[in-house]
């Protein structure tokens, strides 16, 4: 009899491996694609999931699904290597690289399954944002998929490192048909069946109420570390709108990483003789204040909007497909630089309107409000 007892725990395991619930790693690298993550996991129930955000805490995942570390919130909250060199000296000195280097040792630890937190490793990971996303998730050793989020040959082709990458994933969600075949003809497993940012636009009771005359404009400053700062730009063009438009108001739209005390401080940077009223502030110039009024429910909000300012990524798409001409000119950090928004102008077409300055912008908003 005892010659049988490590067969049958042998049978026993593999039944019980059988059993259990596929195991999957998610790694994402921002914001935006944080919450592209987590409405993406709420269509595929039955698996255990693991997340490893790779830019701040990764808040947006349901508070049940445990996080991998370490993570940090860098100066340019993820930008600095992207598409400008500003953010580049800040991070270093933040300990950029040291971050990167443990986020490595933790992510192949995770699909050892020795990792803190880890569940006996992954049967698949799923990288959801750019290049940098994948790379960071083959570490794992795993099988990969990339939701990419942001690359499209719409604005730029990927360079022959980035395909060297690609080549290694199981499989490509594009963002559009014209990446999927453009990656297709070049080795790449890749589809498109739809834009996720877009499907991440649900609707919510809009936590504002504004007479149905009432024209809006919706001002967006990100969800990075520079939205505070961003926000006193936005200010600017407000108090400019205002000048003209007296009857226009603004909701500045906050993501949920964005810290509603900062931005308010922004906004009293951004424009002279700024009072608050509620959760919201008036920015003047001369004698007619501009009332902007945060709120955390960015559909609402650009649903009611004329007119978008915005100074994001994945929110200024969105707004965009919600059919709103989305006004943008370069941001305080390293995130909405000039060499973005003209990225992103490519993608957008009519729908992004970049301009040079706030001033520039106001005066675009005021156009598009006499001529929608």
């Amino acid at each position: 009899m005892s010659g049988d007892g490590p067969a049958l725990s042998t049978r026993q395991a593999s039944a019980q491996d059988r059993r259990r619930q596929p195991r999957l790693l998610v790694v994402s690298n921002g914001t935006g694609e944080d919450l592209i993550a987590a409405r993406i996991l709420r269509e595929v129930p039955g698996v255990e999931v693991t997340a490893f955000p790779l830019v701040g805490a990764g808040r947006a995942y349901p508070p049940e699904v445990p996080r991998l570390g370490p993570q940090a919130d860098l100066p340019s909250g993820g930008f600095g290597f992207r598409d400008d060199l500003r953010g580049v000296w800040g991070d270093l000195r933040a300990g950029a690289l040291g971050l990167v280097r443990a986020q490595r040792r933790a992510l192949r630890a995770a699909g050892r399954g020795d990792g803190a937190g880890a569940r006996a490793g992954a049967d698949l990971v799923l990288a959801v944002g750019d290049i940098y996303a994948l790379w960071m998730a083959l570490a794992v050793g795993t099988p990969v998929a990339l939701v990419a989020t942001a690359d499209t040959v719409l604005a730029r082709r990927p360079s022959l490192l980035h395909l060297v990458l690609l080549r290694r994933a199981r499989h490509v969600f594009a963002r559009d048909e014209a990446t999927a075949g453009w990656l297709a003809a070049r080795g790449v497993a890749a589809s498109a069946p739809g834009n996720v940012m877009v499907d991440c636009l649900e609707e919510a009771p809009a936590d504002f109420t504004l007479p149905p005359e009432v024209p809006v404009v919706a001002l967006l400053p990100g969800s990075r570390k520079d939205a505070a700062g961003n926000a006193a730009l936005l200010a600017r063009v407000a108090a400019r709108v205002a000048g003209a438009r007296p009857e226009v108001h603004f909701l500045l739209a906050l993501a949920p990483t964005v810290d509603a005390d900062a931005v308010l401080a922004g906004l009293e940077t951004g424009a002279s003789g700024l009072s608050a009223f509620g959760q919201g502030a008036a920015a003047s110039e001369g004698s007619r204040p501009a009332r902007i009024q945060l709120t955390r429910t960015f559909t609402a909000a650009a649903a009611r909007a004329e007119v978008v300012v915005g100074l994001a990524g994945t929110a200024n798409e969105q707004a965009a497909a919600l059919g709103r001409p989305v006004v943008a000119f370069p941001g305080s950090g390293a995130q909405y630089t000039p060499r973005f928004m003209a990225l992103q102008s490519r993608v957008l077409g009519e729908a992004l309107v970049p301009t040079p300055s706030p001033e520039a912008a106001a005066a675009a908003v005021l156009r598009l409000l006499g001529d929608p």
